[in-house]
């Protein structure tokens, strides 16, 4: 019993809870949909790139219409124990 307590310590102690981001299909069209409509408003035309407005607009987005979940995070930086659907895509550090 002590062993088996011992490596669940082990384990756990090389993982980090973190907060995600999950989207399905839907709410990744949403965050696209969120994109189209705010590119215009959000271009102050000047010479900004406007790969960084479209890249801030999309952590917006993701913020905005998807799913925050804590997940178990492995030291290789996959999620641990967490099964996710086949039109769910993870997004971290957002």
């Amino acid at each position: 019993m002590k062993k088996y307590l011992l490596i669940g310590i082990l384990l756990l102690s090389c993982n980090n809870m973190e907060e995600c981001r999950i989207c399905n299909k839907a709410e990744r069209d949403s965050v696209s949909a969120f994109i189209e409509r705010s590119i215009k408003p959000a271009n102050n035309m000047s010479d900004e790139e406007m790969e960084d407005v479209i890249s801030q607009l999309e952590q917006t987005g993701i913020r905005i219409k998807c799913r925050t979940k804590y997940i178990l995070v492995g030291s290789n930086g996959n999620p641990v124990y967490y099964k996710k659907k086949q039109d769910e895509v993870i997004y971290r550090y957002y």
